[in-house]
C-alpha cells in the first residue's frame, strides 16, 4: 500500500471498485481523530458506491467531490493520522459463472502515528 496524500488519489480509488477492505484507526487515544477516521472512510465508501452518478453530473461534481475528500485527507493530517491505500483485482470464478469475472477491490486504512512506526519498525528510543 501507498500512501494517499490527495483526494484525487482517494476518487481514482474507490470509484468503479466493486468492493471496499476498509480499516479505521485502532485504539481510544483521541475520539476525535477516530471520529475523523471513521467519517473519512464512511464518506470514501459512499464516493465509491455513488461514482457512476457523480460522473454523470459532469466534471465539476467529481472535482467537488475530490476538494472534498482532500479537505477531510488534511484534517486527518493534523490530528496525526495517516491513510494508506491501493486497488487490487480479483477475479472471481466457478459457481454458475461461466467466464472468470473480474472486479476491483479498494483497500483503505487509517494509521496512527504510534502504529505506523512500529509498522516501520522505527524505534522512539
Amino acid at each position: 500500500m501507498h500512501m494517499v496524500v490527495s483526494g484525487a488519489e482517494v476518487w481514482d480509488l474507490v470509484a468503479g471498485a466493486g468492493l471496499w477492505n476498509m480499516r479505521s484507526v485502532e485504539g481510544d487515544g483521541d475520539p476525535d481523530a477516530s471520529d475523523a477516521a471513521d467519517e473519512f472512510l464512511s464518506y470514501a465508501r459512499d464516493v465509491g458506491v455513488c461514482a457512476e452518478e457523480t460522473l454523470a453530473d459532469g466534471f465539476a461534481a467529481v472535482r467537488e467531490v475530490q476538494r472534498t475528500l482532500q479537505s477531510m485527507l488534511d484534517g486527518l493530517l493534523e490530528r496525526g493520522l495517516a491513510v494508506y491505500g491501493r486497488r487490487v483485482t480479483r477475479t472471481l470464478v466457478g459457481g454458475v459463472i461461466e467466464d472468470p469475472q473480474p472486479f476491483d477491490v479498494t483497500h483503505l486504512v487509517v494509521l496512527d502515528g504510534e502504529e505506523l512506526r512500529a509498522r516501520l519498525g522505527i524505534d522512539d528510543a
